[in-house]
C-alpha cells in the first residue's frame, strides 16, 4: 500500500500524540492501567477540540514556576501542551484543515534553530546541548501553534482576552501573596526579607525577575490600549484602567530593576507614536497616575512596604561590587572568555553550565549555571553567526509590527499591534539582566505580532466553524 509524505506525517503524528500524553500524565497516576485510558481521552480531546486547548496556553504560560516531573526532568505545563498541539497541528495540516502561515519571522526562526542545532552537535557536550535545544524548541513551538490555529479575527480577539485575563489573574495572585507575606503568613511565591538575594513577588513564576518582566509587558499592553480612547478594544476602559494599576503594583513589588528600566524604554517608544494618541488620552494617563501615586506614597509613609526594599535595589541598580550585580558581572566575563574560544558558531545551546562546572563563583547563587543576559547568551551559545541571525529575527518581528501600525485603518488593531511592540521592547531590555526568552509567554507575545498583521490582509477563514 502506497503512502505519500502527508499520509506518513499524519500517521506518525497521530500515534505520537497518545505516547506524548502518556508521558504527560504518568507523574499524576504512576499506574499504567490508569495511564492508558487517560492518555487516549486527553489525545482525543486535544485532537477534536484543539482551539479550546489553545486558549489554555496563556494561562499555563502564567504558571512558569510549576513543573511536571517526567523521568527526573522538569517539564513546564505550557511546553507540554504546546508539543501536543503541534502534533495535532501536523495532523490537521496533512488533512488540509489548516494552512501553514508564512512569515518573514518564520524563516529567521528556522535559521536560528538550525544554527543552534549545528552549534550543539559540535559542542563539547552535544548530548546536553541537544537536550537544552529540545527544551527551548518546545517553547518556540508555541509560537507556531498560536500563529496557525488562530484563524479568524474573532478568534484572535478571544485569544487576546484570554492572554490578558491570564495575566491579570497571575498578577493579582502575586499581589495577594505579598499582602499575606507582609501580614506574617508563611506563603510561597514571595520573598520579603531584604537579606534574600532575590526578594520580591514571583507568584506563580520561577523568580521575581521573571514575574517583573511578565508584569511589565502586561503593563505596556494595558497602557497602550488606553491610547485608543475612541477605538474598539478587547475590554472596557474601566477594566483596562484596573488592569494597568494592578500591573503597576506587580511590577514595582517584583523589585525587578531591569524590568523597571524596560518600562521606561517602553514608555519612550509610546512617545515616539504620540501622533496616534487620541486627544483625551493625556487626561486618562494622569487619571491613572493620580490613583497609583498616592497609593504608593501611602505604602511607604505607613511602613506597609519598608523603604529599605526599594533603597537596596536602587542603590545596587548598576553596582558591580556586591550583590547580584557582582555575580552577573563575573558570569558575563566567564561567558565572554568562552565565546573567545569559539567565536564563529559558539559553544552550544545553554552550554555555560558544563563549561564552567569546575569554576563556580565563590559565594555566588546556587546553581550559577546560566547567563543572565540575552545578547551575551546568544553570542556564547551560537557565536557571531547566531547573533547576526538573532538580530535579523528581531528586525523581522519589529518590521512586521511597524508595517501593521502604518498600514491598517482599523484603529483597534493599530493600537493592539503597538501594544505588542512596546511589550516586546520591555522584555528585551529586561532580558539583559535575566533571560526568560525560552518561556512560553514570550513566544505567545511574539506570535501576536504577525497575527495582527494577518487579520489586516485577509478576512478569509479556513475553519468552517468559529472557535466558540
Amino acid at each position: 500500500m502506497q503512502f505519500d509524505n502527508l499520509k506518513r506525517l499524519q500517521l506518525v503524528s497521530f500515534f505520537s500524540l497518545p505516547i506524548f500524553a502518556s508521558l504527560f500524565l504518568y507523574p499524576l497516576t504512576q499506574q499504567v492501567a490508569a495511564l492508558v485510558p487517560l492518555a487516549i481521552l486527553l489525545s482525543l480531546a486535544i485532537f477534536l477540540f484543539p482551539k479550546y486547548f489553545v486558549l489554555l496556553l496563556p494561562f499555563l504560560g502564567a504558571l512558569t514556576g510549576w513543573y511536571l516531573q517526567v523521568s527526573g526532568v522538569n517539564v513546564r505545563l505550557e511546553q507540554a501542551l504546546g508539543v501536543a498541539l503541534a502534533l495535532v497541528g501536523l495532523i490537521h495540516l496533512s488533512l488540509g484543515k489548516i494552512q501553514w502561515r508564512k512569515s518573514r519571522i518564520n524563516y529567521f526562526l528556522y535559521s536560528f534553530i538550525a544554527i543552534n542545532l549545528l552549534s550543539s552537535v559540535l559542542s563539547q557536550e552535544p548530548k546536553s546541548s541537544l537536550f537544552q535545544l529540545a527544551n527551548i524548541s518546545s517553547s518556540i513551538l508555541i509560537y507556531f501553534v498560536v500563529l496557525n490555529f488562530i484563524q479568524t479575527k474573532e478568534e484572535y480577539q478571544l485569544f487576546l482576552k484570554a492572554m490578558l485575563i491570564a495575566g491579570f489573574c497571575a498578577m493579582l495572585y502575586g499581589l495577594l501573596l505579598f499582602v499575606f507575606g507582609m501580614l506574617g503568613f508563611d506563603v510561597p511565591g514571595v520573598n520579603i526579607e531584604v537579606s534574600e538575594i532575590a526578594y520580591g513577588i514571583y507568584g506563580s513564576m520561577r523568580e521575581p525577575n521573571i514575574f517583573g518582566s511578565y508584569s511589565g509587558s502586561l503593563l505596556m499592553i494595558g497602557l497602550t490600549l488606553l491610547f485608543s480612547v475612541d477605538a474598539p478594544s478587547v475590554f472596557s476602559k474601566r477594566f483596562t484602567k484596573i488592569f494597568s494599576m494592578v500591573a503597576v503594583f506587580a511590577l514595582l513589588l517584583s523589585f525587578a530593576r531591569a524590568a523597571w528600566v524596560g518600562a521606561i524604554c517602553g514608555i519612550l517608544v509610546l512617545l515616539r507614536y504620540r501622533k496616534l494618541w487620541a486627544q483625551r488620552y493625556p487626561f486618562r494617563l494622569w487619571g491613572i497616575l493620580g490613583l497609583v501615586l498616592p497609593l504608593v506614597v501611602f505604602l511607604f509613609a505607613s511602613g506597609v512596604v519598608p523603604s529599605e526594599f526599594y533603597l537596596y535595589k536602587i542603590q545596587n541598580l548598576f553596582n558591580f561590587d556586591e550583590g547580584t550585580g557582582k555575580y552577573r558581572a563575573l558570569i558575563w566575563v566567564k561567558a565572554w572568555l568562552n565565546f573567545i574560544d569559539h567565536p564563529f558558531l559558539g559553544n552550544g545551546t545553554f552550554s555555560y553550565a558544563y563549561l564552567n562546572i569546575e569554576d563556580a563563583i565563590p559565594g555566588g547563587p546556587e546553581g550559577n549555571a546560566w547567563i543572565s543576559n540575552l545578547g551575551l547568551l546568544v553570542l556564547h551559545d551560537t557565536g557571531i553567526v547566531g547573533i547576526v541571525v538573532f538580530i535579523c529575527l528581531l528586525w523581522s518581528i519589529f518590521r512586521e509590527s511597524i508595517q501593521t501600525i502604518k498600514s491598517t485603518l482599523n484603529v483597534g488593531l493599530k493600537y493592539q499591534a503597538l501594544a505588542f511592540q512596546v511589550a516586546l521592547v520591555l522584555l528585551l531590555v529586561a532580558y539583559q539582566a535575566t533571560s526568560a526568552f525560552s518561556y512560553g509567554f514570550t513566544w505567545i507575545l511574539i506570535a501576536m505580532i504577525p497575527l495582527s498583521k494577518v487579520h489586516l490582509e485577509s478576512e478569509e477563514t479556513i475553519w468552517k466553524k468559529p472557535l466558540l
